[in-house]
């Protein structure tokens, strides 16, 4: 279990490092770095990294119970509305085209109005800081998923 539990915190690294790379790098030169998946980059590390070589031929593995681990995991965001409340911020979904309030996964002892506040100044550039009211949102949780929460 302490094993898998390291893993899963290294590969929230190899996914932070992921989006640096797709945002910094491939964003701004797509056609000097190759397109990847979050596993074909996280193969590709295993396979430089000499840390991660031992490891390389378990990424598939490891990647999956990673999956199945970060889909448990509560997201959380603001809506985000003009004062007359009559438009509201949406954004894109990286690859999936579909809009939606800025969110993201909550991190490990993170508070929910701190995750909405990061989540958002990473997603739109905006502070939310001194907007925030955390006593108002809304809360959702389908069967099975984890609950998802939205500051107004």
């Amino acid at each position: 279990a302490e094993e898998q539990e390291s893993f899963e915190r290294l590969l929230f690294q190899v996914e932070a490092a992921f989006w640096f790379y797709d945002d910094e790098y491939r964003e701004i030169w797509p056609h000097a770095f190759p397109c990847f998946t979050l596993l074909q980059f996280a193969q590709k590390l295993f396979s430089m990294c000499d840390l991660l070589k031992p490891f390389a031929p378990r990424t598939e593995e490891l990647y999956e119970k990673f999956r199945q681990y970060k889909i448990q995991i509560p997201t959380c965001g603001a809506m985000l509305l003009n004062p007359g409340a009559t438009k509201v911020l949406l954004v894109m979904g990286h690859k999936s085209k579909s809009w939606g309030f800025p969110k993201g996964k909550i991190d490990r002892d993170e508070e929910f109005p701190a995750c909405a506040m990061r989540e958002v100044l990473e997603e739109v550039g905006y502070d939310i800081s001194n907007h925030i009211d955390q006593s108002v949102f809304i809360e959702k949780q389908h069967k099975g998923l984890p609950l998802t929460r939205l500051y107004i």
